[in-house]
């Protein structure tokens, strides 16, 4: 059931009242059911608030959308529907994981969050992303290239072929001119000397983490997509594989950080800028790497398997 809302008091209220407003008209409908209201401007104060006090419990709807007065639709969800998290949108969609990192929101590691959560901490405009996100839904559907139809033996191999390989041929010639920057460059930029080490210690770590997967844990997900035969100890090979990723996810941050999102300072010789710029790909490319097995293979080998 929808209810149209009276609009010309509502709108002629305080922002405090508004928002004090439209929590007593929330708790008042009952799970599924919504109500439509009137609302001056974008109305993000508003759902800011519902937010705040309710979480992502309800959809949030433009009827009519425009600059001064919009039409909004409030829904109430079950608290039992998750709202689909960051993560496993990416996993959907490469373009909306190419959106969510042009925002500079982490989608891997930090994948298991709300859209609404994720644009608070980072500062993101929500009505904007979530009008990106939709546009990208009405330009061809993903059809067989959408990996949440692969099965788990070719998501493996997928993996392998594509992010193990694109790591295993960059890896080396990144330590290598990143080593090279650190020693030109460290006393003038010591951030240089940082970067190396962190990378260092971070090719091999990803170095283990590839050959474990590849020599016990891929075979392991194969064998049982193959035979139905539960796998002992799967649980604590997962949970490994996940703090590898959570390790990773904090060296690119480090990095990220120091460098200013890989800025090179003025005047950088050829080898300074190559560096960043590959370090720059690495992390976009590690991304939808650990994207894919954490949100995506993971979940449903956890999801099959129980």
């Amino acid at each position: 059931m929808t209810v149209l809302k009276e609009s010309s008091s509502f709108i002629q209220m305080s922002v405090s009242d508004q928002q004090d407003k439209i929590l007593q008209l929330f708790s008042e409908i009952k799970t599924g059911e919504s109500f439509d209201i009137f609302i001056s401007g974008d109305g993000k104060a508003l759902f800011y608030t519902l937010i705040e006090a309710h979480g992502p419990v309800f959809k949030w709807t433009f009827i009519e959308r425009l600059p001064e007065t919009s039409l909004v639709r409030v829904s109430k969800l079950s608290k039992d529907i998750k709202a689909e998290t960051v993560g496993e949108i990416a996993a959907s969609d490469i373009r909306k994981a190419m959106v969510f990192g042009k925002h500079g929101i982490d989608y891997c590691c930090g994948g298991k969050k709300s859209v609404e959560k994720a644009c608070i901490e980072r500062d993101v405009d929500v009505f904007a992303l979530r009008d990106e996100l939709a546009a990208l839904d009405k330009v061809n559907d993903l059809k067989s290239d959408n990996p949440t139809n692969w099965n788990l033996a070719f998501l493996c191999d997928y993996i392998v072929d594509t992010h193990h390989k694109f790591l295993k041929e960059n890896m080396p010639a990144i330590h290598q001119l990143l080593n090279k920057v650190s020693r030109v460059h460290g006393i003038e930029h010591p951030e240089t000397i940082d970067v190396f080490n962190i990378f260092d210690d971070l090719m091999l770590e990803l170095t283990n983490h590839m050959g474990a997967e590849e020599q016990v844990l891929f075979p392991i997900i194969k064998h049982f997509e193959k035979t139905g035969e539960k796998p002992p100890h799967i649980q604590e090979i997962l949970a490994q594989m996940e703090m590898d990723h959570d390790g990773a996810g904090e060296a690119l941050r480090a990095m990220s950080g120091l460098t200013d999102n890989y800025k090179t300072p003025n005047g950088a010789c050829n080898s300074y800028v190559i560096a960043y710029n590959a370090l720059k790909e690495l992390e976009a490319d590690l991304h939808m790497h650990i994207n894919l097995e954490n949100n995506l293979l993971f979940v449903k080998f956890r999801n099959l398997a129980q």
